[in-house]
């Protein structure tokens, strides 16, 4: 297969990646339309039959991939939500005489309020507890259908009526319709929030709480926030469901009901915007080629959901687009049509190119002009102006038999570099941890000013003005170096979510002063040529640098780096010592935790040893060489070394 040379671009890869990536999307939603009003065009009642199933499943799995995709949280229960909402709708309608519309919000509110109060509990730890409250939700559901009087009982309610516009009772063909306008209208609203901070905040929130929460994310509240739309999801489909036949039964909601949604999902493409519904239409095509089915449809579900997770690692409409992107790429490299030879960048990303063109370029202009009477790399841009310093006051704890720290007491001041040195195991990260309320105070207190920061969850010391960078970089794959800093200007946000979801003018300004201000924060630390490409290609050195300027973005007062010279060579070294200077310079605390000495006692106002959880040396560079406990405890091991 080859492309034609007239269709494809001239220029950079990036540039034929770009295209490579627009192209494949658009052609892939014109395919899935076709498809998706196929039974419409042909006026086939038996295909369409078979079709509104599948539209009523694609509104469930959309909102199970936002759940999973994006805050990473394993929902196995969604069925039970479903089922919630379809009882609620079909007791309405029913046995109160409701009317559809009416009902419809109802049952959404219901069933979002079942899951929420079933997965609430087990958000509070994450990971497979989730999934298995979520599961509980799944197996009860149905069990209160069997026995309840409302619900008929095993019998079922069979009085449901279809819905009707003005006393008009709608054709299948206009409910299908009515169903997919439904789907669309929800997947681009969800694109709508994704391509905002609040979708940047939930995807870092999937990549690691502990990142998260260090630039200000509450991720308990955000995690029951994605359950909480994933359920509005379910509970709308749910409501449509029994109007379908006029009857509904403890039966359509058998166990392998969940485990069809994340086949669904999995197999689709977790994350992907069109893989849910391309893997739930593939899911329920399948049985109507298959007979007797239903009597094995636990072992099929669960073993292609198996088979998808091992051979399509990233589901199929990921890697269809990442084979388009490929083929694209290399023949243009073969038939010398691109002007570089670099590897292509998120290839498995799709491009967002929904950018109000006369806000960017009014943005892009103020930048320029503010940045050319810029004096240095940093002015107007960061803003460390309060001289609130912060104090550690005799900070104990304890792991067990372990005393990590002992009455440790620091004072780090605006405008100084604090470096915290020490040999491996005397209490360094513990310590930064215990700043941003990762570990709580057995003994002491920890304040910035006149604020108390100790008691307090770490995304409340983030907001107080506290960010860190960590040992092992945290950053988040699959999206841009501009975008891994914008993920830290959560709390930033001046827009509601009303105005993001409908995407208005102010929303839209939003997200591209967001990306101003990343872009300068990536220039002022060195990585303004990368701000397009991926994070995860950047070196080891380059993404240290991409997390700072990351911590940056949330405004803090006070910097924590946890050893950002580790793996760094000496030019990258040295641009880290310029970028810490310059932050001194600018007036933010900055609190160093790092190995390479020679680093330390050429930038830091002053030091603190520890060894063992205490300190044993706390003064200028000069004084802390000459310290023999330093010496004895680590200085020395380090020149023997």
């Amino acid at each position: 297969m080859s492309v034609p040379k007239s269709l494809l671009p001239k220029g950079s890869v990036d540039q034929v990646v770009g295209w490579a990536n627009w192209t494949g999307s658009r052609f892939g939603l014109v395919l899935l339309a076709f498809a998706a009003l196929y039974p419409v065009l042909t006026g086939d009642q038996s295909l369409l039959l078979q079709y509104i199933p599948i539209g009523i499943y694609a509104i469930v799995t959309v909102g199970l991939n936002f759940c999973l995709g994006s805050a990473g949280e394993f929902a196995l229960g969604q069925a039970g939500v479903f089922a919630a909402g379809a009882y609620t709708a079909g007791i309405l309608t029913s046995e109160y005489h409701w009317s559809f519309w009416v009902a419809l919000p109802f049952a959404v509110v219901v069933a979002a309020g079942v899951g929420l109060l079933a997965g609430a509990p087990g958000l509070r730890v994450g990971g497979w507890y989730f999934a298995l409250t979520t599961l509980f939700v799944a197996a009860v559901i149905p069990e209160i259908a069997e026995v309840s009087p409302h619900t008929g009982g095993q019998q079922g309610i069979g009085t449901i009526p279809f819905p009707s516009v003005a006393g008009v009772t709608l054709s299948y063909t206009q409910l299908y319709l009515f169903i997919l306008f439904s789907l669309v209208v929800l997947m681009l609203l969800l694109a709508n929030f994704m391509r905002s901070r609040w979708g940047l905040a939930f995807v870092s929130m999937r990549q690691s709480n502990r990142a998260a929460e260090s630039t200000g994310i509450a991720v308990l509240r955000m995690k029951l926030l994605a359950y909480t739309i994933a359920g509005v999801f379910a509970g709308y489909a749910g409501a449509i469901l029994p109007h379908i036949d006029g009857y509904l039964s403890p039966d359509a909601f058998p166990f392998s009901l969940s485990i069809l949604f994340i086949a669904a999902v999995t197999i689709g493409g977790i994350g992907s915007f069109a893989g849910p519904v391309v893997g739930v239409a593939l899911l329920q095509i399948l049985p109507n080629a298959v007979s007797g089915f239903t009597k094995y449809s636990l072992l099929i579900y669960g073993s292609l959901l198996i088979i998808g997770m091992i051979f399509i690692r990233d589901g199929l409409v990921p890697t269809a687009r990442h084979l388009w992107v490929r083929l694209v790429v290399a023949t243009s490299r073969r038939r010398g049509w691109v002007a570089d030879d670099h590897p292509p960048p998120r290839t498995d990303v799709e491009v967002d190119d929904a950018v109000d063109a006369a806000i960017a370029e009014e943005l892009e202009s103020f930048r320029a002009a503010g940045r050319a009477a810029a004096g240095g790399p940093l002015d107007g841009v960061l803003e460390g102006t309060r001289r609130d310093p912060l104090v550690v006051d005799g900070v104990s704890k304890r792991f067990g038999g372990v005393q990590a720290l002992e009455g440790v007491s620091l004072a780090a001041e605006p405008g100084q570099l604090t470096a915290v040195i020490g040999p491996n195991g005397s209490g360094k990260t513990t310590l930064l941890n215990m700043v941003l309320g990762f570990y709580s105070v057995d003994a002491g207190r920890i304040t910035l000013g006149d604020r108390v920061l100790s008691g307090r969850r770490p995304f409340q010391v983030s907001r107080a003005g506290v960010a860190r960078t960590f040992q092992t970089p945290v950053i988040i794959p699959g999206r841009s170096c501009c975008e891994n800093v914008m993920s830290g200007m959560f709390r930033q946000r001046r827009v509601t979510v009303a105005e993001i979801l409908v995407r208005a003018p102010r929303a839209r300004r939003d997200w591209l002063a967001a990306r101003t201000k990343a872009l300068d924060l990536l220039d002022a630390v060195g990585l303004g040529p990368e701000a397009e490409r991926e994070a995860s290609s950047l070196t080891a050195g380059q993404q240290r640098l991409l997390e700072i300027a990351r911590a940056l973005a949330t405004d803090p007062v006070a910097i924590l780096l946890d050893e950002p010279a580790a793996g760094l060579v000496g030019h990258e070294v040295t641009a880290l010592a310029t970028l810490l200077a310059a932050l001194r310079d600018q007036g933010y605390i900055v609190v160093l935790v790092e190995h390479n000495v020679n680093l330390v006692m050429s930038i830091a106002d002053h030091v603190v040893v520890l060894d063992q959880g205490r300190v044993v040396a706390d003064a200028d560079p000069a004084s802390v060489q000459a310290d023999p406990r330093v010496l004895a405890c680590y200085l020395g091991e380090v020149a023997n070394a």
